[in-house]
């Protein structure tokens, strides 16, 4: 009997444990949402939307205007000896690293052998001259067979024969001298990328321009919508920055393709691209490598009107505070003269944007929002 009452126990405490954590997980959920619902309705964000507009956009990379890679062929076994720092800023001709040329040495040794050869021919000739003439002033003169000037004139010959060929080693020298180290310049002003990996096809160093501008593509259906300095509203993807720049040059013909595309239809589905190149008119907040988006209005030009109240200040900086899908983003902006209540914005901004005026709970950059929202005009 006691046995099956402690069975009806357990199984009594088992429900009523079951039934309050159903209630506590119930109640808990319901008030996360609650709260998360609270959080969102205490913002009470106003937007502003940028009005739509005719726009081109082209994504592209920042690269350097121009780019070069320096290293040594399969005959160069030594090791360069580099005449210039990593991220040094060198101009036009300066010397980047030397090499000597072997070859050039093994015949600079050979010449300097041979050099050494013929002095050791001119001390024996001298040598030869000096015994013949101590032999001449020995000889009676009824017993001379020659004239000391005769005598002379033998050695001598003997002995020009070798200055000449002396001559011609020593000039030999000299000109090897001036090929055995390999000097190689820079052909433009730009900065020096040593890398600190060296492998077997890794170059001894790169030359990189500090000019930079933005290399893109755009869609053969855009192409005749745009033109050369145009002006381009940049943004830069990972971060939300915004610049201005202008359309430097378009290609007049597509890249060659790699292959052939296959089917009947397939060629006209696939719409060719076309090179473009785009200036930054503030190159010192982009870097080698940078993703950018950039936004061409190519419809009337119709200026920016935005509320002065959604303009934040950060030094010499503007920005205003835009919500991408439900993230806050910041957007730097250029401005022109303020109307009232309203501030003409220069650049920096696209059509669509959603432009945070005021918020109840004030928002920042980074923050998730529910995209439920109130717009003004």
């Amino acid at each position: 009997m006691k046995k099956k009452w402690l069975i009806w126990g357990s199984v009594l405490i088992v429900l009523l444990g079951g039934a309050g954590i159903w209630y506590g997980i119930k109640h808990a959920g319901s008030s996360d949402t609650e709260a998360s619902k609270a959080t969102k309705e205490n913002l009470e964000i106003t937007y502003f939307d940028v009005p739509e507009m005719d726009q081109v956009y082209i994504n592209g990379k920042v690269q350097p205007e121009q780019s070069q890679a320096y290293t040594l062929g399969d005959e160069n076994k030594v090791v360069p000896t580099i005449k210039v720092q990593n991220g040094q800023v060198v101009d036009a001709g300066t010397v980047l690293y030397e090499v000597e040329d072997l070859a050039v040495t093994s015949e600079v040794e050979n010449q300097t052998n041979a050099l050494t050869r013929q002095a050791n021919r001119k001390v024996a000739l001298y040598g030869k001259w000096n015994r013949a003439i101590e032999q001449w002033k020995k000889t009676s003169e009824e017993e001379r067979t020659t004239t000391k000037e005769e005598l002379d004139n033998q050695y001598q010959t003997e002995l020009d024969t070798i200055l000449e060929e002396e001559q011609y080693i020593n000039e030999t020298l000299a000109d090897l001298n001036e090929k055995q180290i390999i000097q190689t310049t820079a052909d433009f002003k730009g900065k020096v990328a040593i890398p600190e990996v060296k492998e077997a096809n890794t170059p001894i160093m790169r030359l990189i321009s500090e000019t930079l501008y933005v290399a893109g593509t755009v869609n053969e259906k855009d192409l005749e919508k745009i033109q050369v300095n145009q002006k381009a509203n940049l943004t830069i993807v990972s971060n939300g920055t915004t610049l201005s720049g202008h359309i430097q040059y378009i290609d007049a013909n597509p890249p060659e393709q790699n292959g052939e595309a296959s089917g009947d239809g397939a060629q006209a589905a696939n719409l060719s691209s076309y090179k473009v190149k785009l200036s930054i008119d503030e190159p010192e907040k982009v870097k080698n490598g940078y993703h950018i988006q950039a936004a061409i209005n190519v419809g009337e030009e119709t200026p920016i009107f935005i509320p002065t109240a959604a303009i934040h200040q950060e030094g010499d900086t503007s920005y205003v505070l835009v919500n991408d899908f439900g993230s806050v983003i910041r957007k730097t902006i250029v401005l022109a003269e303020e109307e009232g209540e309203t501030t003409h914005i220069v650049s920096g901004l696209e059509a669509g944007d959603r432009i945070i005026v005021s918020s109840k709970t004030e928002v920042k950059e980074g923050d998730v929002i529910d995209t439920t929202s109130t717009d003004i005009e």
